[in-house]
């Protein structure tokens, strides 16, 4: 079957421009009602880690990895996310994860219930082979993100009921979205524009919500 390029998707798309306020936080204390511990990245705080693969490997389901604008861009790749935790930036325009063009996706997410939200994701390896996050699991949010100049923007390959809204996926990535064996999913409020192949490739999925 071939993989179709859904050019409609993108003008629906464009309607959603908002970008979630960031969700930064003025001291290192977790909110009151937050699930699990905090553990941060950058800034200058005691015991914050430089790298925020280290933090992610040290968290445990339900943690939140804090990641601070001061010390970006983050120059990593194949960051991994193998359990179910937050990873918050503090701002979407200045939090950036950078992967310098090196081999390998930015962020990978493996693990079911994983919510990435306040980063500027750019420069995966091979323009036409890596993703800025590649999803592989269920039941995700990603919002509030600026993804750039990657292979594709978001790639999702068997990977259900997941919500991508309000992320701004423009800039040379070779597609915005890429929707592959993956159902049930929820985009919205997208704006996915400047892409050099098509904003949105859709491979043997159903049942998939685009809307603004």
């Amino acid at each position: 079957m071939k993989r179709k390029c859904l050019a409609v998707a993108i003008i629906l798309l464009f309607v959603g421009t908002g970008i979630i306020p960031s969700m930064a936080q003025d001291t290192e204390k977790p909110l009151p009602t937050s699930r699990g511990n905090w553990l941060y990245v950058g800034g200058s705080g005691p015991g914050n880690y430089t790298r925020i693969q280290d933090a992610i490997n040290d968290a445990s389901d339900g943690d939140t990895v804090f990641v601070y604008e001061d010390s970006s861009p983050y120059y990593e790749h194949n960051i991994i996310i193998d359990k179910a935790i937050n990873l918050i930036g503090q701002e979407h325009t200045t939090t950036i994860i950078d992967g310098n063009y090196s081999d390998g996706d930015i962020i990978i997410v493996s693990a079911d219930w994983v919510n990435i939200s306040g980063f500027t994701i750019q420069n995966s390896g091979d323009w036409q082979t890596y993703a800025g996050i590649d999803i592989s699991s269920n039941y995700n949010t990603i919002t509030g993100n600026i993804i750039l100049n990657n292979g594709d923007g978001i790639e999702l390959h068997q990977s259900h009921d997941n919500t991508i809204n309000e992320n701004t996926i423009s800039s040379n990535n070779e597609a915005g979205l890429d929707i592959a064996s993956s159902n049930n999913n929820t985009f919205s409020m997208n704006n996915i524009l400047q892409n050099g192949d098509c904003g949105i490739l859709v491979f043997n999925s159903n049942l998939n919500t685009i809307h603004s």
